[in-house]
């Protein structure tokens, strides 16, 4: 089950387009996941996230949808200053598509973290951007 952040920052920016299989609309969703992933002292920690995204559209007006996402804040802590500290931060699996029981554009996204040595890592915010194709 993914863990589903909360969202700010959201802006939409609805396009007409002559686009394929019938699209006519063209609709660009960007925003702030705030999430809380945390990895301490030598630890792997790695988390699936979801947030659902406007427009509010159904399964037959739904032709596609591709997803970005960054980091938005990151921190590291090293109390001890060891040389061999370290950290590592990866998003995986972006992905976007329409979820039938939401009636939503859905995205989802792993985030991993790998600290080494007495460092903490955490990740704050992941931006993101949802561009989607409809028939409306």
């Amino acid at each position: 089950m993914a863990v589903q952040p909360s969202v700010d920052n959201l802006q939409h920016v609805e396009i007409g387009v002559s686009g394929p299989d019938g699209a006519n609309r063209m609709f660009i969703t960007t925003g702030v996941a705030t999430i809380s992933h945390y990895a301490g002292s030598n630890q792997t920690v790695k988390e699936n996230y979801s947030v659902h995204v406007e427009p509010a559209l159904t399964a037959s007006q739904f032709r596609r949808a591709i997803a970005s996402a960054a980091f938005g804040q990151l921190a590291f802590y090293d109390y001890n200053a060891a040389e061999n500290d370290g950290m590592s931060w990866q998003i995986e699996d972006v992905d976007a598509d329409f979820d039938d029981e939401a009636g939503k554009v859905e995205l989802r996204f792993t985030i991993e973290i790998t600290t080494t040595g007495t460092g903490n890592a955490r990740v704050g915010d992941v931006s993101f951007t949802v561009t989607t194709l409809a028939k409306v």
